[in-house]
């Protein structure tokens, strides 16, 4: 079994339970099922609806939800709870994918990841949320107080979080693309849609870390007055 897949999502303007529950409530919209009936609880398992679905009604598998996800409060570190800061919420789902695995199914699940993750964010709005294989956003005082600067390889985040800086921002992506209120950017051709790169790289990951830190910093002192 390949690693597990990670779709975090992280909000400053709202509590961690809020984002928690609207999560698990998105997941129920989505046609899956939770596995115990306390799903406001953490954590949260879901599995895709037992009732059976007429064939005509089935999503392509590309644009299916995952059969297994679960949903958590992704670490944080304690001075980020001290300070006043607020977990992301991680939904996490296992990816079936194996060294050997033909590249047609390689494919058809990353483009279930991609469209999944797009999906969650329209409909959920995140400030930020991060795709990736067993990794996990970090909340805002993190990302500010980290060692390195923080530039995931896939990314969507709210166009209001970069202002200027968006344009030098998504230029750092081999791919990116509008996205209701944001964007979502990916270096990894599993997750790029067209399988092929759109853009010119016009800086490096280092610009992007650079460029996403200064504009947290900004999000972060607005919502809670501090660094």
């Amino acid at each position: 079994m390949g690693p597990a897949i990670d779709a975090s999502l992280y909000w400053t303007d709202e509590p961690a339970e809020v984002s928690f529950r609207r999560v698990c409530d998105y997941l129920l919209a989505r046609g899956l099922e939770p596995v115990r009936d306390n799903v406001g609880a953490e954590p949260a398992y879901f599995i895709t609806s037992s009732q059976r679905v007429p064939r005509s009604q089935k999503p392509r598998a590309s644009r299916a939800a995952p059969s297994k996800v679960g949903v958590f409060c992704s670490w944080m570190s304690t001075e980020a709870r001290e300070r006043g800061d607020h977990s992301p919420i991680d939904i996490s789902w296992g990816d079936a994918t194996l060294p050997d695995t033909p590249a047609h199914e390689l494919q058809q699940s990353g483009l279930r990841d991609y469209h999944f993750f797009t999906d969650l964010c329209r409909s959920l709005n995140p400030l930020y949320a991060e795709l990736a294989g067993e990794n996990a956003t970090e909340c805002a005082y993190d990302v500010l107080h980290g060692r390195r600067p923080y530039a995931p390889a896939t990314l969507y985040c709210r166009d209001v979080l970069l202002g200027d800086d968006a344009s030098a921002f998504w230029s750092t992506y081999v791919y990116s693309e509008s996205l209701g209120e944001g964007t979502y950017g990916t270096d990894l051709m599993l997750w790029n849609p067209r399988r092929k790169g759109t853009r010119i790289l016009g800086s490096s990951p280092p610009e992007r870390g650079k460029l996403f830190r200064a504009a947290v910093h900004r999000a972060y002192r607005s919502q809670f007055g501090k660094h």
